[in-house]
C-alpha cells in the first residue's frame, strides 16, 4: 500500500494515557499515515465514529475509565462491523485481549507497543478493509444470478446489495397477486419498480398508472372506476371506462395513495377485499381481475397516525411493503448511474461519451442528492450538452451546484475506491473489467487455487470457471 492509500481513511486512536497517544501517533505519522484522530475520553468515541464515517481502522486501549475498550469494541462491531479494531493491552490482561478477538477484534498489541509490528498490522487492516469493500461492491453484480428473471430487473441500474435484496423479495411476491405498497422519497424509482414487478408477475394485462395527487373524490372515482350516465329515459347508459377497464388481468398502480380522500379509500378497500367496484352513477358492481400496487411518500405513517389515512387500508397494503432507499443511502450506485446517464445522453446527442474525472466521482459521492436519481440525470444531461460546446463536465457540475458540490478531499468512504479503480484501469472500469480484475487478483493471492479464491470472494468456484471460460 503506497502513501496515498495510507492516507485514504482516518485512523482513530483511543487511549486515556496521553503518552501512549503521542507514541502511537508519532510511529504512524513516521510511516506515512497522515490522517489521525486521537481520543483520551472513551465516552467521546461513538460520537466521533458517527461524525467521521470514513474511519478505516480503530486502535483501542482495553483498560479505560468510563467506557472500557471491550464495551466500545462491542458497540463498534454492532454499528460499524466492517471497521477493523486493533486492541492495545497490558501483559497482565492477555486473556481479555483474546476474548476481544473472539468478539471480532482484528488483532491485539501488547504494551509497550512494538512500532514495526503495529505499523504492519495497521497496513494489513486497511488493506483488508479496502479489499472487503471492493469485493462487496463487485459481488453485487454476481448476485443477479440468484434471480430467476434477470431481464425483468434490467431497467434498474444498480450495484447496491440493498437493491438486489429488494429485487429478490419483489420477484418472490410478484406472482402472488397480492397488493404491494412501495414507499420512499420522490425520485427513488418507485414507479419504475412497480412496472418491473408487473413485468416479473407474468400477468397478461397491462400496467395502468393513476396519480392521486390533487384529485378530489369524484375525479379519482372517474379515473379509476369509470362513470355511467343516463342521458334520457329508456336509453342505454353511456359508459366512460376508468383505469380498471384498461388493465384487466393487469396491474393498477396508484401513485401518491396517501392523497386519497376517505370515500376513495373505502372504494379501494372494497376492491382489495371483494375484487369488485361500482362505476360512478352505476347501480351494479363489476368484477375486477387486477393487482394493485400503491405508491406512497415517506409521510404515509404520519397520515395514518393523524387519522387522514385509514388504518385498515394501510394494513391491507402493507402485507407486502417495499421501501426504496434514497440515492444518498445507496451511494455506491452514483458512479454507475453517472456513467449510465452519460452514455445515454451522448448517444441521444450523437456525440462521444466524455471521460468522467475521478475527482468528480469522488465529490459527487459526498453530495446528498435531495432530488435523488432525476436530479443526477438532469445534471448529467446538462453536462453532456455543455461538453459538446467545449465546457468540461466538472465546470458544469461546479457551476450548477455551486457551494453545494462538496470540495475535493471530502469524499464519502467509497470515493477512495472509485479513485483507485481509475488509477488501476486508466479509466472508470466496466463491470466486466472490474469483476475480471477482482477474480484475477484473488487467483494470484491464492497461487491459482480456485477454491481458495472463491472462498475469499464469497462466490462459487463455478462462477470463477465461468468467468475464465468467457475470457478465452
Amino acid at each position: 500500500m503506497n502513501e496515498e492509500d495510507a492516507n485514504r481513511r482516518p485512523i482513530l486512536i483511543v487511549d486515556d494515557e496521553p503518552g501512549v497517544l503521542r507514541a502511537v501517533s508519532t510511529a504512524l505519522t513516521g510511516a506515512g499515515f497522515r490522517i489521525l484522530i486521537t481520543v483520551e475520553d472513551s465516552r467521546d468515541v461513538m460520537k466521533i465514529m458517527a461524525d467521521n464515517k470514513k474511519v478505516g481502522v480503530v486502535i483501542l486501549d482495553l483498560r479505560m475509565p468510563h467506557v472500557s475498550g471491550q464495551e466500545l469494541l462491542a458497540e463498534i462491531r454492532r454499528l460499524y462491523p466492517r471497521v477493523p479494531v486493533i486492541i492495545l493491552t497490558a501483559n497482565d490482561d492477555i486473556e481479555s485481549a483474546v476474548q476481544c478477538m473472539k468478539l471480532g477484534a482484528y488483532d491485539y498489541q501488547v504494551k509497550p507497543v512494538d512500532n514495526t509490528k503495529l505499523i504492519r498490522t495497521v497496513r494489513n487492516a486497511q488493506e483488508m478493509h479496502e479489499l472487503r469493500h471492493e469485493i462487496r461492491t463487485l459481488r453485487h453484480h454476481m448476485i443477479l444470478h440468484d434471480l430467476e428473471n434477470e431481464e425483468a430487473f434490467s431497467e434498474m441500474v444498480t450495484v447496491s446489495g440493498h437493491m438486489y435484496g429488494i429485487f429478490r423479495y419483489c420477484e418472490a411476491i410478484a406472482k402472488s397477486g397480492e397488493p404491494i405498497l412501495i414507499t420512499g422519497e420522490d425520485g427513488t424509482g418507485r414507479s419504475l419498480l412497480a412496472r418491473v414487478i408487473h413485468g416479473a408477475s407474468g400477468r397478461e394485462g397491462k400496467p395502468v398508472s393513476v396519480n392521486a395527487a390533487g384529485m378530489d373524490e369524484a375525479a379519482f372515482a372517474a379515473a379509476v372506476f369509470g362513470t355511467e350516465t343516463v342521458t334520457s329515459p329508456g336509453e342505454a347508459p353511456q359508459e366512460t371506462p376508468g383505469a380498471l377497464a384498461g388493465c384487466v388481468n393487469g396491474t393498477l398502480i396508484i401513485k401518491n395513495v396517501q392523497s386519497l380522500g376517505d370515500d376513495s379509500q373505502k372504494r379501494l378497500i372494497r376492491l382489495l377485499e371483494d375484487k369488485t367496484y361500482i362505476p360512478q352513477g352505476a347501480g351494479m358492481a363489476r368484477r375486477a381481475s387486477v393487482r394493485v400496487i400503491a405508491i406512497a411518500g415517506m409521510d404515509l405513517a404520519n397520515s395514518v397516525q393523524e387519522g387522514r389515512f385509514r388504518r385498515d387500508l394501510s394494513a391491507k397494503l402493507q402485507d407486502h411493503h417495499v421501501e426504496m432507499p434514497a440515492l444518498r443511502e445507496r451511494r455506491e450506485d452514483i458512479p454507475f448511474l453517472l456513467n449510465h446517464f452519460a452514455e445515454f445522453g451522448a448517444s441521444r446527442l450523437g456525440t462521444e461519451k466524455p471521460p468522467v474525472p475521478a475527482e468528480l466521482i469522488s465529490r459527487l459521492m459526498s453530495y446528498d442528492f435531495p432530488g435523488n436519481i432525476p436530479e443526477l440525470e438532469d445534471l448529467v444531461t446538462k453536462a453532456i450538452r455543455n461538453y459538446a460546446k467545449g465546457i468540461s463536465l466538472m465546470d458544469t457540475f461546479q457551476e450548477t451546484l455551486g457551494t453545494r458540490l462538496p470540495a475535493s478531499g471530502s469524499g464519502y468512504d467509497t470515493a477512495g475506491s472509485a479513485d483507485a479503480l481509475v488509477r488501476v484501469f486508466g479509466h472508470f472500469p466496466t463491470v466486466e473489467e472490474a469483476v475480471d480484475h477482482l477474480i484475477d487478483s484473488a487467483l494470484k493471492v491464492t497461487d491459482g487455487n480456485k477454491k481458495a479464491a472463491a472462498d475469499i470472494l464469497q462466490i462459487t468456484r463455478q462462477t470463477i470457471n465461468r468467468r475464465l471460460r468467457l475470457k478465452r
